[in-house]
């Protein structure tokens, strides 16, 4: 998770960096608009581009956050598709539970504990048989590690995007988006 934490803190540093500097433009435009130094047809100009500063910056903001959600919805699509089961991942075994003879109870935890069917396919269609035939099978063979805390662990960090996006336009974002996501990066 630290890699997808790592890219995901680059992508929103970079762009926070990148709004902050039009910020910087756009209070430079303000005092000048502010000031009785210039003429009233310059200001209306300033204006124009100060409005369109604003609307460049709320893009950005926006664009910011879908880019950074974008790297975690990435990762939780990759991670679910790992999970699906597959027709490569069938093994020969497939044939023993689609045969009709009666396996015992050992015999299918023999099937789960055989490495080549440590696969989320093969790992269904035993346990979807033990189930069938009312087997009473051990809890750490029932069991399968899917990704499923790995996407939940993601969907977490890709919720913090929405609070770190209240510190967008604060002066201190990047320390706030240090200190949200800073014990997690490598």
């Amino acid at each position: 998770m630290s890699n997808i934490v790592n890219d995901v803190v680059a992508s929103l540093e970079k762009d926070t960096k990148a709004y902050m500097e039009k910020a910087a433009e756009l209070s430079a435009l303000q005092a000048k608009i502010n000031s009785d130094d210039y003429a009233e047809s310059l200001k209306r100009e300033w204006r124009v581009k100060a409005n369109s500063l604003r609307d460049t910056m709320e893009i950005m903001k926006k664009n910011a956050g879908n880019e950074a959600r974008k790297i975690y919805d990435d990762k939780i699509e990759e991670l679910r598709i790992a999970d699906m089961p597959k027709s490569e991942e069938l093994t020969d075994d497939v044939k023993l539970l689609n045969s009709g003879v009666k396996l015992t109870r050992d015999e299918v935890i023999y099937l789960l504990q055989k490495q080549e069917n440590k696969n989320p396919t093969m790992h269904r269609l035993i346990m979807q048989y033990a189930n069938e035939h009312k087997m009473d099978i051990p809890q750490e063979e029932r069991v399968y590690i899917n990704n499923h805390s790995a996407i939940m662990q993601l969907e977490g960090g890709k919720s913090a995007i929405n609070y770190y996006l209240r510190w967008f336009d604060k002066p201190n974002a990047i320390d706030m988006l240090y200190k949200m996501y800073g014990d997690y990066l490598d």
